[in-house]
């Protein structure tokens, strides 16, 4: 597990803890999905989390134990002249309200960008 550090204007230190999320360790962001996309409906929410997610890789940061920032890698196979090529695409990027402007997401992005390698 990977730390990051984050010293706001009043010098208070927030440390957030970076992990790398698969499988029914996935299902973990679902509470953070709902506040940020409170726009999808339940039904969607609820397909999304029992169908998709579980396939996803995700890295998120954590706060006190609490996910607060997160990245979903939805896997996804191109098709390049004629070559079937694994990738993904990028979804679920979201942080919290109270923890935004602090450099969480561009340290998931660099993650996730390293996984991609």
């Amino acid at each position: 597990m990977k730390q990051f550090t984050y010293t706001d204007s009043d010098n208070q230190i927030y440390h957030y803890d970076i992990q790398c999320l698969k499988g029914t360790e996935v299902l973990s962001t679902k509470p953070l999905w709902e506040e940020v996309f409170s726009e999808d409906s339940q039904a969607f929410t609820d397909y999304y989390f029992s169908r998709k997610a579980p396939q996803n890789i995700t890295f998120v940061c954590k706060y006190l134990g609490t996910i607060v920032s997160m990245i979903h890698m939805t896997p996804y196979n191109m098709c390049i002249k004629g070559e079937i090529i694994p990738t993904f695409y990028i979804v679920g990027v979201a942080t919290k309200e109270e923890h935004r402007h602090r450099g969480l997401m561009a340290t998931l992005l660099q993650e996730v960008f390293t996984y991609a390698g």
